[in-house]
């Protein structure tokens, strides 16, 4: 009795990249282009060390004021796909209401808790342009710190290259990689 269509996207990510270490296997070849030679630098993941890593400091509950806040809830892939189109000609300001706005679960205050879904969209647009600049570095906050499916590689180039001398040397590029969500896992 799982509620799939409403759970968080990063939940359903880590679902899907499990099933498919279990379907095809535990460990994704990956390659990348060298930046330094253009040469493929692979890449092993076992995806059994990919997890979901949630910020210690993040919490859905935002305290605005003393007698204000916000409990937000994480966009599922229903959420997700209204947000993208909703978002798909705006600007960036506008944009990133439409995406607050959506993910508002309900506002509370002293004696009342107000539900986003019963009140219009022009009422929720009116409450966030009452909110201050530090309101809105609150809001930012959970979405900075929001648990995300992530793993971190370090890229290490085998290509050999032509030396100074000519003779061939490893090119030797390293660098340090986050995967961040289930599309950096296929790209």
């Amino acid at each position: 009795d799982i509620d799939v269509e409403g759970m968080p996207a990063f939940d359903l990510e880590y679902i899907f990249l499990q099933l498919r270490g279990k379907a095809k296997g535990e460990v994704l070849e990956l390659k990348y282009k060298c930046p330094k030679c253009e040469g493929e630098i692979p890449v092993a993941i076992n995806l059994d060390d990919v997890k979901v890593i949630k910020h210690k400091d993040h919490t859905n509950k935002i305290q605005l004021t003393e007698e204000l806040g916000v409990v937000m809830k994480y966009p599922d892939l229903e959420l997700q796909e209204t947000i993208g189109k909703t978002v798909e000609n705006k600007s960036h300001i506008e944009g990133l209401f439409e995406t607050i706005i959506h993910c508002i679960d309900y506002i509370y205050d002293t004696e009342n808790t107000y539900p986003s879904k019963d009140h219009t969209k022009k009422e929720m647009n009116d409450f966030l342009e009452s909110l201050t600049d530090a309101h809105f570095k609150k809001i930012a906050k959970f979405f900075d710190t929001s648990p995300a499916l992530k793993h971190d590689v370090e890229l290490k180039c085998p290509q050999k290259v032509k030396g100074k001398s000519k003779e061939n040397k490893v090119c030797g590029y390293t660098e340090k990689l986050t995967l961040e969500g289930l599309g950096s896992f296929f790209a």
